[in-house]
């Protein structure tokens, strides 16, 4: 006979929500009893616990680096705006956990050396860092995920975004549709340096880097190496040094001018009509579904048009004055020679209105409310119904306008023929 053996195994702490409010005091238990912020990220300790940080009790101020040693999502409430939290500590925030996220929230401080510093993997997803010297330093070993986000340092000889990896080992960041902006003179936008046994990599796609030195930068050493990848972002000025390398720019879908912004000295990246940047992303599985607004990330440039991602971490939403939207494409003429008729197919990008008229042509319009093919039934009137009657043809000038939804009118004119019998 065999005896039977039970183990008692330890009970799996569940995850707990722990609240942080602005002059928070309470237990952290709920939104009606917040604790201040590094009392709720002191208590959360088990995989999964979340620091909910709320907005509704004004901005936070620290003056002491707050340090996440485990895999916890911290962020800010659902329903309410990104809080923010000022600090004055030489690092806001320290992330040590590989499975740490964070998202949704602003994070300033203009003595930022860096304001956030990630030494382990992790995810930051809608946040926005201000920063003195270096806004944000991604350089923990493994894979450093970061979108929707803005990186802006803006201090002499600072930088938006950098990555320096330990002497060994492989770190790899992860950007998509990322703003780093450094506009503090003699800055970098995005710079990576791989020394000793270091591999540094940074993977980029629908992001924008800017510094007044250069855009984005690369340092090699003896033993290291340091690659900068980008696919359709945003950058004019590289330095690729010792070996490392910079994918080109204007290559790979990549583009050289300037982004256009709200307010570019004041920190406002939110893009403006006319910026090159709209409609110029690609759309990855991974760039997510919002912007650092959390509008809509993919949204079309004309009202009822095919959406495209913006480079950068917001998404302009439409209408905007967009020439995009005023193009159209004339097709096909099919002709019914019994009835002397004819249908007209037009390409349209969006929602708007299509008319066709012209002298000896019956006035026709259609409606579209998405980008697709528009079809206009062709009529004859007066001497050219004649005409067409009596000769069997007739030769007709038309007017196309379209007029699209929220954006400028445009129109062509077409030459086309009917016939009968």
């Amino acid at each position: 006979m065999v005896a039977a053996i039970c183990l008692a195994l330890p009970a799996v702490a569940s995850a707990t929500d722990y609240w942080a409010a602005h002059g928070g005091s309470g237990g952290c238990t709920s939104a009606s009893d917040p604790c201040n912020l590094p009392t709720a990220v002191t208590n959360a300790i088990q995989t999964g616990d979340r620091v909910i940080v709320e907005s509704t009790g004004g901005d936070f101020s620290l003056g002491s680096t707050l340090t996440i040693s485990h895999a916890i999502d911290f962020g800010g409430a659902p329903g309410q705006a990104a809080p923010t939290i000022n600090s004055t500590a030489s690092t806001a925030l320290l992330n040590n956990n590989d499975g740490a996220t964070f998202h949704d929230f602003r994070l300033l401080n203009p003595v930022g050396n860096p304001t956030l510093q990630s030494s382990a993997g992790g995810t930051f997803d809608r946040i926005f860092v201000s920063g003195g010297f270096d806004a944000c330093d991604l350089s923990g070993p493994g894979t450093i995920a970061m979108r929707n986000s803005v990186c802006w340092g803006n201090s002499f000889n600072g930088g938006a975004l950098e990555q320096l990896p330990p002497t060994s080992g492989t770190s790899t960041v992860i950007l998509r549709n990322v703003t780093a902006e450094a506009t503090g003179d003699h800055s970098v936008g995005i710079y990576v340096i791989g020394s000793s046994n270091a591999v540094a990599t940074i993977d980029a796609a629908n992001t924008i880097g800017r510094g007044t030195n250069f855009d984005v930068e690369a340092q090699q050493y003896t033993g290291g190496s340091a690659h900068l990848t980008f696919s359709n972002s945003s950058y004019a000025l590289r330095l690729d040094a010792g070996g490392a390398s910079i994918t080109p720019e204007g290559t790979n879908g990549n583009q050289t001018a300037a982004p256009q912004f709200a307010n570019f000295a004041a920190g406002d990246f939110h893009e403006v009509a006319g910026s090159p940047t709209i409609d110029a992303g690609v759309p990855l599985g991974d760039i997510g579904s919002l912007d650092l607004d959390r509008t809509e990330r993919i949204q079309p440039s004309c009202v009822g048009g095919a959406g495209t991602p913006d480079i950068g971490a917001y998404e302009i939403a439409p209408p905007v004055p967009s020439a995009a939207c005023s193009k159209f494409t004339i097709g096909e003429l099919k002709r019914n020679k019994k009835k002397g008729t004819a249908k007209l197919t037009v390409t349209v990008p969006g929602a708007g209105r299509l008319v066709a008229s012209g002298k000896g042509l019956k006035k026709t319009s259609e409606s579209a409310s998405v980008a697709g093919n528009v079809v206009l039934k062709l009529k004859a009137s007066g001497k050219a119904k004649r005409k067409l009657n009596d000769a069997g043809k007739a030769k007709l000038k038309i007017k196309l306008s379209w007029a699209p939804t929220g954006n400028t009118a445009a129109s062509q004119t077409d030459k086309v023929k009917l016939k009968k019998r």
